[in-house]
This record gives structure tokens, sequence and C-alpha cells, in this order.
């Protein structure tokens, strides 16, 4: 698969409560992926433009739900949210977690 495309497949990491302690405690990286990504493209996207190496790949679909909007939520606009994926990216021990952040960050 060409960089073009390995590059399309990594959005942006989801930041969260949840995540941080992932990321601290378990070692485990939480991003936000294509819809049609497969665990071998992101592990190989993962290991050529951050440089970690990965134990294992888990996919979370979060499905469609509706949202208020609006100062008012009980009596604003409501909308919906659309599924996307995210990744839970388990990586080897040895890697630390300054190491990580400074990985994605740049």
């Amino acid at each position: 698969m060409k960089d073009e495309m390995l590059m399309e497949v990594l959005y942006y990491p989801h930041i969260s409560e949840k995540s941080t302690q992932f990321l601290e405690h378990k070692n485990t990286l939480v991003i936000r992926v294509e819809k049609n990504s497969s665990k071998a493209v992101i592990k190989r996207a993962i290991q050529k433009f951050y440089g970690l190496e990965v134990k294992s790949v888990n996919i979370v679909v979060v499905k469609k739900r509706m949202r208020a909007y609006g100062q008012n939520q009980s009596l604003g606009k409501s909308g919906r949210l659309y599924t996307w994926r995210k990744a839970y990216i388990s990586l080897k021990e040895g890697c630390e977690v300054d190491e990580i952040m400074k990985s994605i960050n740049d």
C-alpha cells in the first residue's frame, strides 16, 4: 500500500479521560480511524509514520446517535452524530508515554 493511502487511514488521536488512562496504565493508544480500514493496515500505518512497535490492534465501531444543540438543549435543535471507528493500539513494552506523545504531536 502506498504511503499516501496509509496516511489517510489515521485521522487523529481520540483524547478523553479513558484514553489517557489506557495510555498511561495499559500502554494502549486510541486513535480515530477510517471506516473501511483493517487491523493490518492500521498497524502498518502506526509503525511507518510514528515508529512505534505494535503488539495488537482492536477496532470499535461507535454507532450514530442523536444530539441536542443550542443554548437550551431541551428545546434546541437536534441533529445526528455519524458512525465512526476508533482503534485501540496496544504497544509493545519498552515504549514510554513521553516518547509516544512526542511522536504523535510532531
